[in-house]
């Protein structure tokens, strides 16, 4: 067990799908450990893969309409970095509570609570919060707790110094949230004031750790919710890595080698005494022996940054984290000096980095297509790129194979069907008709002709995905 830091970062956004570019290239700028957001304002049409590149899972609580007499705002995102195992809590959301509950169990057990207050919100709905806060940690299911948001309770005065309520007034929701704090062993660590000298967004933990002013914030400060950096000291456990699958590396095969195995191979014998279907299996066999006998295997990279990162530009990166953990932990004014300078430089970098990635991509296209193809490839691995859900027409879904049929039906309506002689067109039935089938052994091409259509071949092209 090893003693870290956890580092979240928390922000009232005031809505962010006109940002969404702008907190998209600042997660790639960080290296939170988590993130949370609220009044998100999102809706169901804003997919999880448009507000990061990659690195984190999503977990969304968008305000429900039916529950609630405004047309949108609200909203609460939490973002949990790959390699943290965090599991969604559905079953403590309520569906009239804004709140996500993700528990992390290899950082001490730790429970994290993301909720949003409207200012109109009725003490009922703080009782309802608060019952079930006490209802989760009598269960003792859990061993520490961050809760934290945009509690929306003016009334309450802080102190300069952590955990220390000046004055409360004597309304329900105040005592439930004293109660709450003393049963469960809180602590309120949040000390930023805002312009107000207000403290809207708490932080409740029973952790270790402090609250900053978030001096790199991901997105512009909004009036009253300053943007803050919420470190903790956890105990957090050692998991076991997932296996790893090795891949054969093709790009470190001896080709000499491969060539004269074949060359060695007499086919003739080999495939002639075989029916032409048994003939394929046999020669693909033989051909995969061949493979197996002289390209390597190698592990799979997993790739911490997007393709288009320049060595630079990663360099500056590393540079810019490690000035910002020395900034938090000296507070010296030269390093922060050096970051502010370093912060502007590699935003800056990265739009240039991406800008010219997207000019060589773009510039390719007719001259070689496999550019674009791994650029969908990239967007495809990461599992953030194609949404979930899909949309043709009046169709929406969901499900993979009516997805599929979406895309057929779009492909039908802009391609011509093929047709027979008198302009009828050729049915679906008559295309899979036995008399139009091709086998394998009814196919025959001579030296010349496979010679011409290799060499008309273009090497700089990917013929098979």
């Amino acid at each position: 067990m090893a003693q870290n830091t956890l580092s979240v970062y928390y922000q009232n956004c005031g809505g962010i799908k006109s940002k969404i570019d702008k907190l998209k290239n600042s997660i790639l700028l960080s290296n939170f450990d988590v993130i949370v957001l609220v009044e998100t304002w999102l809706v169901d049409s804003v997919f999880d893969g448009e507000l990061h590149s990659g690195g984190y899972d999503v977990f969304r609580r968008d305000r429900n309409l039916q529950f609630s007499r405004k047309k949108g705002g609200g909203g609460v995102l939490v973002m949990v970095k790959k390699g943290i195992k965090s599991i969604r809590l559905t079953e403590f959301e309520a569906p009239d509570l804004e709140e996500i509950y993700i528990h992390l169990p290899s950082h001490a057990g730790l429970l994290l609570t993301a909720c949003y207050f409207s200012p109109v919100t009725h003490t009922s709905a703080y009782l309802k919060f608060f019952q079930k806060l006490h209802d989760i940690h009598a269960s003792a299911r859990f061993s520490n707790y961050i809760i934290t948001g945009d509690f929306n309770l003016p009334y309450l005065i802080w102190s300069s110094s952590p955990d220390t309520l000046l004055q409360s007034a004597n309304t329900e929701s105040s005592k439930l949230l004293l109660h709450t704090m003393s049963f469960m062993n809180l602590k309120q660590n949040n000390v930023i004031h805002n312009n107000n000298g207000r403290l809207l967004d708490l932080v409740l933990t029973t952790l270790p750790g402090r609250v900053d002013f978030s001096d790199d914030p991901l997105l512009g400060p909004v009036p009253h919710h300053p943007p803050l950096d919420i470190l903790s000291t956890v105990n957090r456990l050692t998991v076991m890595t997932s296996a790893t699958f090795n891949q054969r590396n093709f790009f470190n095969a001896d080709y000499d080698l491969i060539n004269n195995a074949i060359d060695k191979v007499d086919w003739v014998t080999l495939l002639a005494t075989s029916h032409s279907e048994d003939a394929v299996t046999v020669f693909y066999s033989k051909i995969n022996a061949i493979i197996a006998a002289c390209v390597p295997f190698s592990k799979p990279k997993s790739r911490k940054y997007p393709v288009w990162f320049s060595r630079g530009l990663i360099r500056a990166l590393n540079r810019k984290k490690k000035l910002w953990c020395r900034w938090k932990t000296y507070k010296g004014l030269l390093d922060y000096q050096e970051f502010s300078l370093l912060r502007g430089r590699v935003k800056n970098l990265m739009k240039l980095c991406y800008n010219r990635y997207i000019e060589r991509i773009e510039q390719s296209l007719k001259s070689n297509i496999k550019h674009f193809w791994k650029y969908t490839s990239t967007l495809k691995q990461s599992n953030l790129g194609y949404p979930k859900l899909m949309k043709y027409g009046s169709i929406s879904s969901d499900d993979p194979k009516q997805i599929v049929e979406l895309f057929s039906n779009y492909f039908q309506s802009v391609f011509e069907p093929q047709t027979h002689s008198d302009g009828d067109a050729v049915t679906v039935e008559e295309s899979l008709s036995s008399d139009s089938q091709i086998l394998v052994h009814n196919l025959y091409f001579d030296v010349d002709e496979i010679s011409k259509e290799l060499y008309l071949l273009d090497p700089s092209k990917d013929y098979i995905q």
